[in-house]
């Protein structure tokens, strides 16, 4: 089963998330640089003119623990996009990247969003994504067994829950609630583009994005609704 809810802006930043029901071995093309050392974690000094000026992030908060970038905002120069162009590739905010602080704000999703309208001076924790891949294939009538939640601008699927006894269990045992599915079979798109492409095929390859914080990190419960 599938049921979801509209995203909402929160502080002008912040596109909200849903959720939704339904669900990779080995790995294949590498744009998402699978395999490279994950969780790295670095603060990225951005400016805006005003304190409630749009930091130019679209943020995906539906898990409840830590905020996902989902994508930058375009089409003129925001703060972060003005941050990006004077620094190196390597210390740049990306799609993908998990906003786990702002200016030494902490706790859940939707607290850390609300802190980008509290300065004009932004310190932002980021941290990237673990990336793997899990390859699921179902048996005849075998379910998929995964709960998932999407947002409508985001690029993403969140497990909120695993069924026991499902395709995914059996075949990624250690998929997690929280993960997030960002392809399917090669496919990248918004969260209901991704549902629509799970739904079917007996053979999943799935990129799976993982927020890893270290131990002494204290993030947000997750709290999710069974669909």
């Amino acid at each position: 089963m599938a049921a979801w809810c509209c995203g909402t802006e929160v502080s002008k930043d912040v596109e909200t998330i849903v959720s939704m029901s339904s669900a990779f071995g080995e790995t294949a093309a590498d744009p998402w640089n699978v395999g490279v050392p994950p969780s790295e974690a670095f603060i990225a000094v951005i400016n805006k003119a005003t304190e409630d000026m749009p930091a130019g992030l679209q943020l995906d908060i539906c898990d409840g623990r830590v905020a996902y970038i989902a994508d930058l905002r375009r089409g003129k120069p925001t703060p972060v996009l003005l941050y990006n162009a004077k620094t190196k590739e390597a210390r740049q905010v990306r799609a993908g990247d998990y906003l786990e602080g702002v200016n030494g704000v902490r706790g859940d999703a939707k607290t850390v969003s609300a802190a980008l309208v509290s300065s004009k001076r932004l310190e932002l924790h980021i941290r990237r994504p673990s990336l793997f891949p899990r390859r699921v294939v179902r048996e005849k009538g075998e379910r998929l067994g995964l709960d998932l939640g999407y947002s409508e601008h985001g690029s993403s699927l969140v497990i909120n829950s695993i069924m026991a006894g499902s395709a995914a269990r059996r075949c990624a045992p250690d998929l997690a609630v929280g993960d997030r599915i960002v392809s399917v079979n090669g496919f990248t798109g918004t969260g209901m583009q991704l549902l629509d492409a799970i739904k079917t095929p007996e053979q999943l390859d799935l990129i799976i994005s993982r927020y890893e914080p270290p131990p002494s990190l204290d993030v947000g419960i997750c709290v999710s609704a069974a669909a």
